[in-house]
């Protein structure tokens, strides 16, 4: 399962990528937050925990195990928005 939530991940960054830069600055502007490495972080880590609730992982320790595999990729992922 954990592999799976990872999988799903990785197709959301790629997505993300695609979509560009200037439309999450867009989409984050209209709230009033900036777009920095810890708001990307941030965003991403949202999108990993609804992913993982929907899979089953309601239990925070077990979301926080998971966060600690995908991480890297996480971190990663900030520095195309640099």
């Amino acid at each position: 399962m954990k592999e799976e939530i990872s999988k799903v991940l990785d197709e959301i960054i790629e997505a993300q990528k695609e979509i560009g830069k200037g439309e999450l600055k867009d989409l984050l502007k209209a709230f009033g937050v900036l777009l920095t490495g810890d708001t990307v972080i941030a965003y991403f880590l949202g999108a990993l925990r609804g992913i993982s609730y929907e899979k089953g992982i309601k239990d925070w320790n077990e979301f926080k195990n998971l966060v600690n595999e995908v991480k890297n990729v996480i971190l990663d992922s900030v520095l195309y928005y640099r």
